[in-house]
């Protein structure tokens, strides 16, 4: 399915999920220290819900499987979801994050997300698993910065992660630098506005009332789905 084709089938409410989300595993990616809020901010509440519950319930709709992946000692965070443990020790990096979510992920493709982007959009999921033929990696480049957690990505890909790993690597855009095939989105491939603000990560407090402010405006009227369900009801709707 082309982008084209992606727009045409969202502006004529005919996007089939059952099709667009089969053999797909949803990862997010809850294993960073926290350092600079001082607290576990995959717990932190934002609007009544945890940081890690806005990214899972936007990307849920769109997936067979859903883990959340983090450090050793850090289910307390996926509160009743599927929780799998970083893989080959402790050592915490985006990298091995990556990789330990490709190695778990039983699905073909995996979308893999970070559990402190509560304002992502939830149009581009959709927009991603309609390009999965074309890559090995989907991801979006806004403002010339690529989002690797806000990607997807095929399960073997982890070959790659693997690979980097044991050269002693831990930065996750190194991956891009492998012979694979990547894709990228960018606003000018997208049929929907594609808002660099939804990338933002929650690291520190100011970053968490900037994403006060931001959800709030939203609420308020500005078109962007705040969930995972509005998108497919939307494209589901008579």
């Amino acid at each position: 399915m082309t982008i084209a084709d992606f727009e045409s089938t969202m502006n004529n409410n005919r996007f089939d999920f059952f099709d667009i989300a089969a053999a797909v595993t949803a990862a997010v990616l809850a294993g960073g220290a926290s350092s600079r809020i001082g607290e576990d901010k995959a717990l932190l509440k934002l609007e009544g819900r945890s940081l890690l519950q806005w990214v899972v319930d936007k990307v849920a709709p769109f997936a067979d499987e859903l883990l959340v992946v983090g450090r050793s000692g850090g289910a307390e965070a996926a509160r009743g979801l599927r929780f799998v443990p970083d893989v080959d020790g402790d050592e915490r990096s985006s990298l091995r994050g990556l990789h330990s979510a490709l190695t778990h992920a039983s699905g073909n493709f995996v979308l893999v997300l970070s559990c402190d982007t509560p304002l992502l959009d939830p149009r581009l999921f959709p927009l991603l698993l309609s390009l999965r033929d074309e890559a090995d990696i989907v991801l979006p480049q806004v403002e010339g910065r690529w989002e690797p957690f806000c990607a997807l990505y095929r399960r073997t890909v982890s070959a790659a992660t693997g690979r980097l790993l044991a050269a002693g690597q831990k930065r996750v855009l190194t991956l891009l630098e492998e012979p694979l095939r990547v894709r990228a989105v960018r606003p000018e491939d997208c049929p929907f506005p594609l808002d660099p603000r939804s990338f933002l990560n929650v690291n520190t407090m100011d970053d968490y009332r900037r994403a006060q402010e931001l959800l709030a405006s939203r609420q308020e009227g500005s078109g962007t789905p705040t969930s995972g369900d509005d998108v497919r009801k939307g494209a589901q709707a008579e």
